[in-house]
């Protein structure tokens, strides 16, 4: 061996021992650094909206969330049939709209918000014009359902021509004659498109339903828009931040339909329902159940109207049944054993 490689067989060697050195100084240091590194995210799966919970599109802040059994009831009252949806009544003057005794809930909102559309869903049965164009609906429109078989409907839903663009003055002095004549409302209902929040339209509007003490609720339209950004392509975008935005979302709306007063501040009317639903005709449930949010919001109708007595409850045996039907069973038993012995 030269001396030339032994001399660079060492100092190769030494240059290893010196990087080991400085290896083993540096360890700890880098192990610290690791532990205060800052977590990557991690990505969320997402979700399936058919796998939504009640309360992840229904906020209800001073009302009782109904259960499995009190939606079913409501979907099975809505249901299509013969007789039920029926055109009650259509007027463009409130002078002209008939004297009844069915209640009746309305729903407003602005023009192109989807009211028909909803409607139709809710009646599971397209009975209501719809279009793209702003104002198609021109007058009040009453659709009885549940109805009977003599004739005779459960209660009354209006539809109600649209505010703001496309809309007309006449329709406005109108429907205000309505809201505020007419004895048989119980609730109105004011739909807000969730994409584009509240307006200054929606504003107006609520703000005259609560200095009139007329009873009304807020219904986000196309919830679709948060929840699954990108319409009807989308199949798997949503995700809980979205629910999260969502339910931000409600809190805003909340705290602007729900204001809060000062100590010794005069009460400004009466203020919305504390419940806000939400709902989407693009996001199907599968199975024939419908669309998203549609049984909380029919429920609600029906406690607006006064008509869930008894709805979604299990039947209870009357008092005393149990002991009935055991003495009758023994009485039963004896008197085979009886006639068993006669025979005998």
């Amino acid at each position: 061996m030269s001396a030339r490689t032994a001399g660079s067989i060492t100092a190769a060697h030494r240059q290893s021992e010196r990087l080991s050195h400085v290896t083993q100084r540096l360890s700890p240091l880098l192990s610290e650094r690791r532990l205060y590194r800052k977590a990557k995210p991690q990505a969320q799966l997402p979700l399936e909206h058919q796998s939504l919970r009640l309360s992840d599109i229904a906020f209800y802040y001073d009302t009782v969330q109904p259960n499995r059994a009190q939606l079913k009831a409501a979907s099975a009252l809505f249901k299509h049939s013969k007789y039920s949806p029926v055109r009650a009544w259509s007027a463009s003057e409130f002078r002209t709209i008939p004297s009844t005794d069915m209640p009746e809930v309305a729903f407003l909102g602005r023009s192109n918000v989807g009211k028909s559309s909803l409607l139709n869903a809710l009646m599971d049965h397209e009975i209501c014009h719809t279009s793209q164009k702003p104002g198609r609906t021109r007058e009040m429109n009453g659709y009885g359902v549940g109805g009977l078989r003599d004739g005779h409907s459960r209660l009354v839903l209006v539809d109600m021509p649209g505010y703001g663009s496309g809309s007309r003055e006449e329709w406005g002095e109108e429907i205000m004659k309505y809201l505020t004549k007419r004895k048989q409302l119980r609730r109105t209902y004011v739909l807000l498109d969730t994409h584009h929040g509240m307006k200054a339209s929606d504003a107006a509007m609520l703000s005259m339903l609560r200095e009139s003490a007329i009873p009304h609720q807020i219904i986000l339209s196309k919830v679709d828009s948060v929840l699954q950004k990108g319409g009807r392509r989308v199949r798997r975008g949503l995700t809980n931040e979205k629910l999260d935005n969502l339910a931000y979302l409600a809190e805003k709306i909340r705290a602007k339909v729900q204001p809060m007063r000062k100590p010794g501040e005069p009460s400004s009317g009466v203020p919305a329902l504390g419940e806000i639903l939400a709902c989407s005709l693009r996001m199907p449930l599968g199975g024939g159940k419908g669309y998203l949010g549609i049984n909380p919001i029919r429920w609600s109708i029906l406690e607006a109207a006064g008509l869930t007595r008894g709805l979604g409850e299990e039947k209870k045996a009357p008092a005393g049944a149990g002991v009935r039907a055991g003495a009758a069973a023994g009485a039963a038993a004896r008197g085979i054993r009886e006639e068993g012995g006669k025979k005998e």
